[in-house]
């Protein structure tokens, strides 16, 4: 008996882990997905990095005023898998 909770602790390890990244990839989890938000601005940078592409825009918020919002995309290997590539 011994043995085989050894054998099997590796594979519980490994679901568990799954189970975790799973949920860390999970939009859902963070923002409400029935309430999408629209923001108008400029494009001030676009960081193409691991492990998310970073969007960075500049927009005027309710009272006027400039409001920076930052933005995280899929990995720039997702991209590349469509067909778009960053500047070189």
């Amino acid at each position: 008996m011994k043995r085989y909770c050894l054998a099997l602790a590796p594979a519980v390890f490994a679901l568990l882990a799954a189970t975790s990244i799973s949920a860390h990839h999970s939009p859902s989890a963070i923002f409400d997905m029935k309430k999408p938000v629209a923001v108008k601005g400029t494009l001030t940078k676009v960081d193409w990095v691991n492990p998310h592409i970073v969007i960075l825009l500049d927009a005027k918020g309710a009272n006027g005023a400039t409001e920076s919002w930052k933005f995280e995309s899929n990995p720039p290997s997702w991209f590349k898998k469509v067909g778009v590539r960053g500047r070189s």
